[in-house]
């Protein structure tokens, strides 16, 4: 087998994974079933969230992780944990078309890697997942991209128009890009004890091959939830470590979707949010105040058990340049340079 290559083993619906993944004897080596990704327990995972139409976050993530260059040939995986779409309101970052950009880019890279197009994944997120039905709709009642505009300012100026202008990507969205985002998957799981979603613990599931089969209340909870002690919050920590265990008795849940601002600022560590013995929350770009705009890179090799066990200067690395702050593996292969 070449350096870096993965066995893929792709199957749909109710498929071997999902029968393998129910006993806890699914294959070391990257599957994907539905909207479950397994990850095989070698190599490392680099995980980002909520760039928010940020292309320049983005790309500086690229830059520090080395991911384009380094997933070609080494055990390399970059996950992205949803929200790349929709500008939010009175977001100076942000680039309008800022979104678009980022979608593409990562069709592009995807295509470059060929054979290994599936080191570098992008799950969906409340915005993916809000703006792929609502595009959806539209178009099923005529909408193209020669009147796509017009419908769309259309919807805004109606009763729900608040609503609607936060998933302002359907004004961008191309039909590639439409085709592209709704196979995307919902969830990561690795076999050293990480599971990734975008929002938080999914409340009534079974195990694994419910993500698998894409169940709706499902992914209603793993793009959406937010924990208690925030507005609108509701899932506890407990739920937390119950919704692990039906993960492969995993022991760590990373998620993006709450802005750090959110949280009481004792949940605040190292710059992540941290929730419980069992959850790290990340702000790589948008929603990173009061913390720091962060990604993490996870040993795949390595068992996380929980939150004790990610590291800052380690797994926890600021996607400033900070004297001091860069990521080990990073900075010697600088001082050798």
């Amino acid at each position: 087998m070449a350096v870096g290559a993965d066995l893929i083993l792709e199957t749909q619906g109710k498929g071997l994974i999902s029968r393998l993944l129910s006993s806890s004897k699914y294959p070391d080596a990257y599957a994907r079933d539905g909207g479950l990704v397994v990850l095989p327990s070698r190599g490392k995972l680099y995980v980002a969230s909520d760039f928010h139409s940020r292309s320049k976050d983005f790309e500086k993530w690229l830059q520090r992780t080395e991911l384009v260059e380094r997933m070609q040939y080494d055990d390399v995986y970059g996950l992205i944990l949803g929200d790349v779409v929709d500008k939010k309101e009175h977001d100076s970052e942000a680039e309008r078309y800022g979104d678009s950009k980022i979608v593409d880019r990562i069709m592009e890279i995807q295509d470059k890697l060929g054979e290994q197009r599936n080191r570098l994944i992008y799950i969906q997120g409340n915005h993916e997942h809000e703006v792929l039905k609502l595009y959806d709709m539209l178009r099923s009642r005529g909408m193209g991209p020669a009147n796509q505009k017009k419908i769309v300012q259309r919807m805004y100026n109606g009763k729900s128009g608040f609503y609607f202008k936060q998933f302002n990507f359907i004004e961008r969205m191309t039909e590639e890009q439409f085709r592209y985002m709704r196979d995307l998957p919902f969830a990561v799981m690795t076999k050293n004890g990480i599971v990734g979603v975008h929002a938080g613990p999914a409340r009534f599931m079974e195990g694994p091959e419910d993500v698998a089969q894409k169940k709706k209340s499902v992914v209603q909870d793993i793009v959406w939830r937010r924990p208690e002690n925030v507005t609108g919050g509701s899932y506890t920590s407990s739920e937390v470590r119950e919704f692990l265990e039906k993960m492969d008795d995993s022991g760590l849940l990373v998620t993006g979707h709450t802005p750090l601002g959110m949280l009481p600022r004792y949940y605040v560590e190292n710059g992540v949010g941290v929730y419980g013995g069992n959850q790290i929350i990340l702000a790589t770009s948008y929603g990173s105040y009061p913390g720091n705009k962060s990604y993490l890179a996870l040993e795949l090799g390595k068992r996380y058990n929980n939150t004790g066990d990610v590291r800052a200067g380690e797994e926890i690395a600021r996607l400033e340049i900070v004297p001091g702050t860069e990521e080990p593996q990073l900075l010697a292969k600088k001082k050798a340079a």
